[in-house]
């Protein structure tokens, strides 16, 4: 399969669908080659502000012109890239694939940034005079469906977007060319990992989607905040990275929720309302609440589901005892299990082992009391069933890639 006859297929549609309800912006995919554009190959949604623009005489080209330089910008650096469009709303463009040289580019927008949501009136003035067209007796009209978002919100889902989009290409090579996949095809760019690190989840996402559907509400808040307070930003770009966090989140889970078989469709069509929350939300609180109220679906349809009353009833029987102690065989035993059954349910749902999803609820735990106590490191091993310091901080490095104590200074609370 070539990259354009996928990128025209259905599941690309829904992909882009998905994102384009997160980021509450149109979403399209053009291809460059040598600084010209070709026709739209895919896309959701389109303003309308932008029909009545290229209504007019050079709008299309104004559009075209402002996009395709943002794209060589996006090309050249690999990199999600924001820009103003010739009307002057931002938008972002970004490489559809991590091998830049096929020249297919994703764009999104416009969009308004919620930090100034006054400027979009004018600058809608000045761009149609640009154009040489008078004000339209309803411009407020034509700009009521251009979303009020933040800006630092946009570029972390346009980054989620081309990581689903690989993830898909991957996956459909891989039955085109099961013996050639894995040496042949390009790959999407990842961070480097610690050697013997387990695959990435940095957002757990599947911890937080096996959570919900254990129905686990308060383990899932807490990982929730978790996540959220795991920003690397300084105290004034805390709010904004928080934001994007959580809009990043929210749609991993999703995804993990759907990986797992959970009817997660509803959440999607929640986005628009969800993303509102996030621009409106003010403290780390507020944010999860919007998290926890978007993705509370998951919980509903698990719980409707007989067969997942088998995950609520291992994390009633395992959180309680994750201050000690526990074996796989215990909980097999008080489940009326086979061990064997419940690895290949966590395997099948979450792509987790039994000892790998114990060891990160225990991981979790430590972190909040490492964020929110001034307890020693040898004590917080013990309260999470782990008597040996040393064992706990290799536990702690293998799933964080750093030792407790670096984790405390990045983000315990600040004498």
């Amino acid at each position: 399969m070539t990259p354009l006859t996928f990128l025209r297929q259905e599941e690309v549609r829904e992909a882009l669908a998905r994102a384009s309800a997160a980021a509450a912006a149109p979403v399209a995919i053009h291809y460059l080659q040598r600084g010209e554009e070709g026709p739209c190959i895919a896309g959701v949604g389109q303003c309308a502000a932008c029909r009545h623009v290229h209504d007019l005489p050079g709008g299309v080209m104004a559009c075209r012109g402002s996009r395709i330089r943002a794209s060589l910008e996006a090309l050249r650096d690999g990199i999600a890239t924001p820009f103003l469009c010739h009307m002057g709303f931002p938008c972002v463009a970004a490489p559809a694939f991590p091998d830049t040289a096929q020249g297919f580019i994703l764009t999104f927008g416009p969009y308004c940034p919620a930090e100034a949501p006054d400027t979009l009136t004018e600058d809608a003035r000045r761009g149609l005079f640009a154009l040489g067209d008078d004000e339209p007796d309803d411009l407020a009209g034509l700009l009521r469906d251009i979303r009020l978002v933040h800006s630092d919100v946009v570029p972390v889902i346009v980054d989620w977007t081309v990581r689903d989009l690989n993830a898909l290409w991957q996956r459909r090579q891989a039955m085109a060319f099961p013996e050639e996949a894995e040496a042949d095809l390009p790959q999407p760019a990842r961070r480097t990992r610690a050697r013997g690190m387990p695959e990435s989840d940095p957002l757990r996402a599947a911890a937080i989607a096996a959570g919900l559907a254990g129905g686990e509400q308060r383990e899932v808040r807490s990982l929730i905040l978790t996540v959220l307070s795991e920003s690397p930003a300084g105290a004034r770009t805390a709010l904004a990275a928080r934001r994007a966090r959580a809009v990043a989140l929210v749609g991993a889970v999703i995804e993990a929720a759907e990986r797992a078989k959970f009817d997660a469709q509803e959440c999607w069509g929640r986005l628009p309302e969800f993303i509102g929350l996030v621009n409106t939300a003010r403290t780390k609180a507020e944010l999860a609440t919007a998290v926890t109220g978007v993705l509370r679906v998951i919980r509903r349809r698990a719980k409707q589901a007989a067969k997942d009353a088998s995950l609520e009833a291992l994390n009633t029987a395992l959180l309680p005892r994750l201050g000690g102690a526990v074996t796989l065989n215990e909980i097999a035993a008080e489940l009326g299990e086979p061990p064997s059954t419940i690895t290949r349910r966590l395997q099948r749902k979450f792509g987790m082992s039994f000892s790998e999803y114990a060891g990160k609820q225990r991981v979790d735990r430590a972190k909040r009391l490492l964020r929110g106590t001034g307890l020693g490191i040898g004590e917080i091993a013990r309260r999470v069933g782990i008597n040996d310091a040393s064992n706990f901080a290799k536990m702690f490095r293998r799933f964080e890639g750093c030792s407790p104590q670096t984790y405390r200074e990045r983000f315990g609370k600040k004498p």
